[in-house]
């Protein structure tokens, strides 16, 4: 009972975070860009560190995998088209994906899905435990 305490509260944080984010640091007018950037990967920080906790609660090793992989692999695509930008001037269009990437991965969704897929998981896998037969008990 105690796990999905800390994962609703995870989710309600990660849902502050994403609000703080979403209103106080996209096109804000008058604050520096670069002081803008940073915020907004700090913001990323945060949720990948407040979702990393049921994961890490809950004892299941993909899950903690798969969103420690997924958070390193958006900080090294942003980071690196953030450095790359600067020499090579990449298209709004482009630009644009790279914003969504990072607003997805700042809101709760990644958090639910993944959460939802280890419920899935462990449903299907007490489905597939049968009862012992005679034949294995009389083993």
């Amino acid at each position: 009972m105690r796990r999905n305490w800390v994962s609703l509260l995870c989710v309600f944080a990660i849902i502050a975070i994403s609000w703080i984010d979403s209103q106080y640091f996209n096109d804000v007018v008058g604050m520096a860009d670069t002081k803008r950037k940073v915020f907004h990967i700090l913001f990323l920080a945060l949720v990948m560190g407040i979702g990393y906790i049921p994961f890490a609660v809950n004892n299941i090793k993909w899950t903690r995998q798969l969103w420690i992989f997924s958070y390193t692999l958006v900080f090294a695509i942003i980071l690196a088209t953030g450095a790359l930008n600067k020499v090579f001037h990449f298209s709004t269009g482009f630009m644009d994906e790279i914003f969504l990437l990072r607003i997805w991965f700042c809101s709760p969704l990644p958090f639910m899905a993944i959460f939802v897929l280890s419920k899935l998981k462990g449903m299907v896998n007490t489905e597939n435990k049968q009862a012992p037969t005679n034949s294995d008990i009389d083993a």
